[in-house]
């Protein structure tokens, strides 16, 4: 056997098995290699188990570094080297470019290409797409018929011409009818790029060849030499939770950039600014002027004076720069509140932390309301001044719980999230963080442990405008409208994934299936500290899509505020690990300060480091049947929960629309 033919070579997988994904990492590590769950700058050679993941659009449209393979390379690599060939030499000693030129995936693996009316061009010919298709591995290429009954999912149609009766037969069928374009440019980056936003034949027909395409992936970009050894020794290989101590940017989803973006630029260099600070370390090499979260048009905080709160010095400095930045004012908050000839013709914001607790904050006029730094994100996130909505408001308080034991498929409460992306998924992900102090636990895979799962319905597009989800006080939290945001393509995989959890859940585990709305309320219902508990209900219709059959009792969850949680009868409640019990409030009463939860780096990257990425790779649903649940590198992990001891429940709707939500998500 040869040294270590994979050395300096930092591999990242997406969407692979537990087991694939654990063998590959044996293999990688003993040829020399570094294996890490985390997208990271280091990584130079993705293994891929499904195209069209969250790491796998990121790594063909912004990485032109990173090599593509899949599992069956490493196993072919990993066979010669124990046979005793040297994979050095084979390689002429430059293993990357050899990954590159022998084993990168072909760009047309998973399709059936029909290929129909190619107009005469300069650029392409009917010759030139089947060839180029050929040497990208398509599964068959058909010139001359479309099939009708295709798999939607593996096939595909090339043409430039939308009449023809091939062609209408396909959009029937709904097979993306795509510009020729796509293969040229899959073959020039050696990846399949995102067809639905950028090539689809019925979007792009009217431009011009050249901008057809525009802006799906970074073109004529010189190839990274490999990671220093020394670098690559730095990464984390087992521990899931370590801090990388290399300046380097994990993979997020595209809302926790936000802050990134704003912060690499400073439009007025705010040298003289009074709350101006040096900023965090941070790669800008790709940043460009329009990211830095100011419209063509209208700035969005112009006009805007925001007001903070309980915010320390470096928060205020990050939003201070932020809100400049899209020409907006700020100052702290004084007990004299701002006049309103001193801020004439603005609209003014008291903000807050999101963690710090509601009935602590001050009296403010009447015609304003607090809001939190939530309210900021959404406005950058969607590039406009939005109305304040319930995730914009302050919502936290102190309290504890006691979930009904029919409920229980473990020893705490358990959560499992789906349908969530961008600035909403950094939101929630936030408000896990506070309710992991309350007694609950977050599952970041849906499993038969899981006691109830919650759903963003924005993805729901079944549910109609006049129904009561659609309705009620907190119907401002799911506005399709702001949905465009994301692409066509992650829409329907966002739906999917939630379609196959929901049928999980209807089929095999039957839990509550409810939305966000329920979070806030429970957050809300506990500022009652008159009162020795508070009833909040998990089947209640403004919140709960269906739930199995039960009594009111069985979905009843009891908010104990935390002053009066010595009065609740012992056997109520909630026997939760240590781990999940709220920090002591001993210092924070001695200074007169109400209690805020501490958590590591809020700020930074729209003031989060630890965002979940559920919606990262697909199909997360497992019937997980061991004690031991697996630890995924890529996001935090809370341990294995108690074997389910639940007993058989039929599943009913909370309302006679369920069903039909369900069974057409």
């Amino acid at each position: 056997m040869s040294g270590k033919p994979f050395q300096g070579l930092v591999f990242c997988p997406t969407s692979l098995p537990l087991s694939v994904s654990d063998d590959i990492c044996m293999k990688v590590t003993k040829l020399g290699g570094t294996y890490t769950k985390d997208l990271t700058r280091l990584v130079n050679v993705l293994v891929v188990g499904e195209l069209f993941t969250a790491k796998y659009n990121f790594a063909v449209k912004n990485r032109t570094d990173i090599v593509f393979v899949d599992p069956a390379c490493v196993d072919t690599l990993y066979d010669q080297w124990l046979s005793g060939q040297d994979l050095l030499q084979l390689a002429r000693f430059d293993m990357f470019q050899y990954l590159q030129t022998a084993f990168t995936m072909g760009p047309f693996e998973p399709f059936n290409v029909f290929i129909g009316r190619i107009r005469s061009n300069e650029e392409y010919s009917l010759d030139t797409i089947v060839e180029m298709c050929e040497k990208g591995k398509a599964k068959s290429i058909d010139t001359a018929h479309f099939i009708r009954n295709a798999s939607s999912s593996s096939s595909l149609f090339i043409t430039d011409d939308l009449t023809g009766n091939r062609v209408q037969a396909a959009l029937e069928e709904n097979v993306p009818v795509v510009h020729p374009k796509w293969v040229v440019d899959c073959m020039d980056r050696s990846g399949t790029l995102d067809f639905q936003s950028f090539y689809l034949l019925q979007n792009c027909h009217d431009l011009e060849y050249s901008d057809i395409g525009s802006g799906a992936y970074i073109r004529n970009v010189l190839k990274k030499p490999v990671v220093p050894q020394s670098d690559v020794a730095a990464l984390p290989h087992d521990d899931a939770s370590s801090a990388l101590k290399l300046a380097i940017n994990k993979f997020k989803p595209q809302a926790t950039q936000i802050w990134g973006r704003l912060l690499a630029k400073d439009p007025n260099n705010s040298k003289n600014g009074a709350t101006s600070s040096k900023p965090d370390d941070r790669d800008t090499s790709s940043l460009r002027p329009e990211s830095l979260g100011e419209t063509t048009n209208t700035p969005t905080f112009l006009n805007c004076h925001f007001v903070f709160y309980q915010f320390d010095p470096r928060q205020v400095s990050i939003l201070s720069k932020v809100i400049k930045g899209n020409k907006g004012t700020s100052s702290l908050y004084q007990e004299t509140t701002p006049s309103a000839a001193q801020y004439a013709g603005n609209t003014i914001y008291y903000v807050c932390p999101s963690d710090f607790p509601t009935e602590s904050l001050p009296q403010i006029p009447s015609r304003h309301e607090w809001l939190t730094e939530f309210f900021v994100e959404r406005c950058l996130y969607y590039g406009q001044l939005l109305p304040p909505d319930f995730w914009s408001k302050p919502f936290y308080n102190e309290f504890r719980i006691s979930p009904p034991k029919s409920l229980l498929h473990g020893e705490s409460l358990s959560f499992h999230i789906t349908g969530f992306h961008g600035v909403e998924l950094l939101h929630i992900n936030k408000i896990i963080d506070f309710l992991k102090l309350k007694g609950f636990s977050h599952h970041e895979k849906l499993t038969k442990k899981t006691d109830f799962l919650i759903v963003n319905i924005s993805q729901l597009t079944s549910i109609p405008h006049e129904h009561a989800l659609r309705q009620n006080k907190y119907a401002s939290m799911f506005r399709t409208d702001l949905d465009m945001k994301i692409s066509v393509k992650q829409a329907q995989m966002f739906r999917n994934s939630m379609k196959r959890k929901i049928e999980f859940v209807k089929k095999t585990h039957p839990i509550p299936i409810i939305t966000p709305s329920f979070i806030i309320e429970l957050f809300h219902r506990s500022m009652k500290p008159e009162k020795d508990f508070i009833s909040i209900y998990f089947n209640d219709i403004n919140w709960c899509i269906s739930c199995p059959k039960g009594s009111k009792q069985d979905f009843e969850l009891k908010i104990i505020p935390i002053q009066n949680e010595q009065q609740v009868p012992e056997e109520e409640k909630l026997e939760s690990p240590e781990s999940v019990r709220p920090p002591s409030t001993a210092s924070s009463t001695a200074s007169g300060l109400p209690h805020v939860p501490k958590r590591a780096n809020r700020w930074g990257k729209l003031l989060s480091n630890n965002v979940d990425t559920e919606n990262e790779e697909s199909s997360l649903i497992q019937d997980d049947t061991n004690e031991n649940d697996h630890l995924s590198h890529t996001q935090v992990t809370y341990g294995s929960a108690s074997v389910s001891h639940s007993m058989k429940r039929r599943k009913i709707s909370t309302r006679s629309q369920a069903k039909d939500i369900i069974s057409n998500v």
